[in-house]
């Protein structure tokens, strides 16, 4: 039995890229940009994913797949549910991390990786055996500073909330970013969107019982 719901995700997916259930999220080819009959599987790979439980990183493996449009025959590998690009850890995991920081103004990295303020180790998979390793602040931070380039993201999840719920209270917030997070005008920025693209992110799953990631991003080229 497994643990902890991510990790069922992650074992389900996988058993249904296995089985062959598995289907492309994409209507539109995102190398041609036409709208093909169908995608069909081109290949299919593990990779390694990362996943908190409690005060443990567990490494899981999934198969990820690749498709072929039948167009333009080129091949592409959207992310799974699950997943972001180029990540090692689940958006669940960089989404809550995120707006732990973000969400406390008097909260700095390193306590906002620690959980119920002791360290996060990695799971070695030896019997329960404890690497060494921990999850660091620098981690978090460069989280943020990528969540913080998806400005085009957060104004596609702002548009749909307002058209679902114009009176979502989401649009009354006020919380800038405090000075002491910030040492450039460029953070500063990075750091807003992200604030305002995690707090969306509990609102449009509200609404659409769905995650902002990595559907409505893959949408927006993840900008």
């Amino acid at each position: 039995m497994l643990p902890h719901p991510l990790l069922q995700v992650i074992h389900d997916h996988t058993e249904a890229v296995r089985a062959g259930r598995v289907q492309c999220g994409c209507t539109i080819c995102p190398r041609c940009e036409q709208i093909p009959d169908a995608f069909k599987i081109h290949d299919r790979w593990w990779r390694t994913y990362r996943v908190v439980v409690e005060r443990l990183v567990h490494c899981v493996s999934a198969l990820v797949v690749r498709w072929k449009c039948g167009l333009c025959r080129q091949t592409f590998s959207p992310c799974p549910d699950f997943a972001l690009p180029y990540k090692r850890y689940v958006h669940d995991v960089v989404l809550d991390f995120g707006a732990r920081y973000l969400g406390d103004d008097r909260m700095s990295y390193r306590r906002a990786v620690c959980v119920e303020g002791l360290p996060v180790f990695y799971d070695s998979g030896r019997d329960g055996a404890i690497d060494e390793r921990v999850l660091t602040g620098s981690t978090l931070h460069r989280w943020l500073g990528w969540l913080g380039r998806l400005e085009q993201t957060l104004h596609g999840a702002l548009q749909l909330i307002r058209a679902a719920s114009a009176r979502s209270d989401l649009f009354r917030r006020v919380h800038p970013v405090v000075p002491w997070k910030y040492r450039s005008l460029e953070r500063r920025q990075q750091l807003q969107v992200g604030l305002e693209l995690t707090s969306a992110e509990a609102v449009y799953r509200k609404l659409f019982a769905t995650s902002i990631f990595p559907g409505l991003a893959t949408l927006h080229r993840w900008t």
